[in-house]
C-alpha cells in the first residue's frame, strides 16, 4: 500500500497580482507520485505546472465556480529521481492575485504509482462533495483539495483523513483492497462558494511487491517427494 510523505506544502496566498506561484522545497525519490493543486480567484484562465527537476506534469481536472471568480486544477507527475529541494512552479496565462499552491507526495510499496480516477465539483453552502467515482482500488490513495475564499474551518468526510486546514483545505485516504468507489466528501463551518477536486492513484499489483520464486534444492524436492 502506498504511504504518505510528509510534510505536505501549502503556499501562502500572494495577494498580489502575478502570473506565477512557485512552492516551498520538497522532499521525493524516484517513483514517488507527486500531487499539485493549484486554485486562484478571478476569472478561469489557463495554467501549467513545472518543477526545476524536469518532471511532467498532466493536468487532472480543472473546475471554475459558476460565480466565474473562483478556480482550480490537479495535476500529476511521477518523481524522476531523488532529491530534497524541488520546487513547483505553477504559471497562469494571466495574471491572478489570491493563488494558492498546494502539494501532496506519496511513495509506492513497489515501482510507481500511476494516475486512476478523478472527480470535480462546485457549489454554495457547507457541504462539499465531488460525487462518487470508480477507483482502483491497489493499494494506492485518494485526496480531496477544496479552495474557498475565507479562512473557514473543516470537517473531513467519513474514512478521510484532515492533513491540511488553515486557510487551505486538503484530506486523503489510503486505498486498501475493499475500496470499489469513493466521494470526496467535507463540511465547512460556514456557507461558502467553493470548488472541490478529488483525485486517486492507484498501485498496479495492489503494492504488494514482486513475487520470487525460490529455486528448488535436492532436500525440497526430496520433501515434496515424500509428501
Amino acid at each position: 500500500m502506498a504511504t504518505r510523505v510528509t510534510p505536505f506544502d501549502k503556499t501562502t496566498d500572494s495577494g498580489a497580482s502575478g502570473t506565477t506561484q512557485g512552492s516551498n522545497a520538497i522532499t521525493a525519490v524516484a517513483g514517488d507520485m507527486i500531487i499539485a493543486f493549484l486554485k486562484h480567484e478571478g476569472a478561469p484562465t489557463t495554467i501549467s505546472v513545472a518543477d526545476n527537476k524536469g518532471n511532467t506534469y498532466t493536468s487532472r481536472g480543472k473546475v471554475n465556480h459558476a460565480n466565474g471568480d473562483l478556480s482550480c486544477e490537479i495535476f500529476t507527475a511521477t518523481a524522476n529521481g531523488s532529491y530534497s529541494d524541488m520546487v513547483l512552479t505553477a504559471t497562469l496565462l494571466a495574471a491572478r492575485a489570491w493563488k494558492r499552491l498546494w502539494t501532496h507526495v506519496y511513495r509506492p510499496t513497489g515501482a510507481s504509482l500511476t494516475y486512476d480516477n478523478a472527480a470535480t465539483a462546485q457549489g454554495t453552502g457547507t457541504a462539499v462533495a465531488t460525487g462518487s467515482y470508480a477507483v482502483s482500488s491497489a493499494g494506492g490513495a485518494a485526496v480531496l483539495f477544496v479552495g474557498e475564499y475565507s479562512g473557514v474551518s473543516y470537517t473531513q468526510g467519513a474514512g478521510w483523513t484532515e492533513q491540511m486546514d488553515d486557510g487551505a483545505y486538503s484530506e486523503d485516504r489510503l486505498l486498501n483492497g475493499s475500496e470499489g468507489t469513493i466521494n470526496g466528501q467535507a463540511t465547512i463551518s460556514a456557507s461558502e462558494d467553493w470548488i472541490g477536486l478529488s483525485i486517486s492513484v492507484a498501485e498496479p499489483g495492489g503494492g504488494g511487491g514482486a513475487v520470487y520464486v525460490l529455486p528448488l534444492t535436492m532436500q525440497s524436492i526430496n520433501t515434496l517427494l515424500r509428501m
